[in-house]
């Protein structure tokens, strides 16, 4: 049986990290916000979109040259992320010390055998991968593949950072024996020659096939989730993203079984396809799937709520 999990900003909001609607906020906040992306940003939100659809049109007139404030836009980001990465390394991970390393953060994310991620923050690398990650007995280690690491980033803030890498165009590869840590849209500490790799936006899955490393990483999600007897945990993912959403359910018919955390539970994908009005088929395709879900946050399960904790650990068991 494998053992996956996917990951979105619900994830890191239960370590203070910053949803879709915040984000909106915090670039209004900006001191170096420009009014065109300021009325971009209301734009979208006046048609009921997030601040990714602001970013999407600002690139689709960067592609036509005018790339200013697309440019300005990705530095406000890196600046964003950075603040996020600030607070959380001054935080613990676990959410209750505790002698019972059975309960910690830590020991549930190493049992895994893949790590998926739709976030491009850097708390598992901060914490996890390195303060909080103990290798035996499963694993010797772990890998965030197709990437080298770069001397000097323009985006790179004092305090406590995290080292900038830079994506590799080919070569990839897959060390044995170690945890892997696979982020679906790119990383916030991601450069290449034409700034940060981060996917947002509404072309995703365009965006996502231009990039060797990023198709090579969609593939490997498509072929694990698929793959004989999968397992999937999905925590804190909205169903927002249709390239997605897509792969899940060729995961479903391929016999995957799925189990969700989320605060609205099952009603996260189901809500989402309604108001969306998405013809992805996500409620009919997913009911036969579906072995669970939890609607508590990570904070009380992994610290008082011992009942909560036992229905996400049957996950592994059945």
């Amino acid at each position: 049986m494998t053992h996956i999990l996917l990951t979105g900003a619900g994830f890191s909001r239960n370590w203070g990290l910053w949803l879709a609607d915040e984000v909106f906020e915090y670039l209004l906040a900006d001191s170096q916000i420009t009014p065109p992306i300021r009325n971009e940003l209301w734009r979208a939100k006046s048609a009921g979109e997030n601040y990714e659809h602001a970013i999407q049109r600002l690139r689709d007139r960067a592609l036509q040259g005018d790339d200013k404030d697309y440019r300005h836009m990705l530095t406000m980001l890196g600046g964003m992320f950075n603040a996020m990465k600030n607070s959380f390394s001054a935080q613990g991970f676990e959410f209750e010390r505790t002698n019972d390393v059975s309960r910690t953060v830590s020991t549930f994310l190493r049992r895994f055998d893949w790590i998926f991620t739709l976030n491009q923050d850097t708390l598992l690398e901060y914490h996890y991968f390195v303060r909080g990650f103990m290798a035996p007995p499963k694993w010797s280690g772990f890998t965030i593949p197709g990437l080298e690491p770069i001397s000097i980033s323009p985006y790179q803030s004092a305090g406590p950072s995290v080292e900038p890498l830079r994506p590799k165009t080919s070569g990839f590869s897959l060390p044995a024996g170690v945890q892997p840590y696979i982020k679906l849209h790119g990383s916030h500490n991601w450069l290449t020659d034409t700034g940060l790799m981060l996917i947002t936006g509404g072309n995703k899955k365009t965006d996502i096939s231009d990039s060797p490393l990023l198709a090579w990483y969609s593939t490997l999600l498509e072929q694990q989730l698929c793959s004989p007897h999968a397992r999937l945990m999905i925590i804190g993912y909205g169903f927002g993203d249709d390239h997605i959403n897509e792969v899940i359910l060729r995961a479903a018919k391929a016999g995957a079984k799925i189990f969700i955390i989320d605060l609205l539970g099952v009603d996260a994908f189901y809500r989402r396809e309604i108001s969306q009005k998405s013809k992805v088929g996500l409620h009919y395709g997913l009911i036969e799937s579906i072995i669970g879900a939890s609607r508590r946050p990570l904070g009380s399960t992994f610290s008082t709520d011992t009942v909560e904790m036992h229905k996400i650990l049957q996950f592994f068991e059945r």
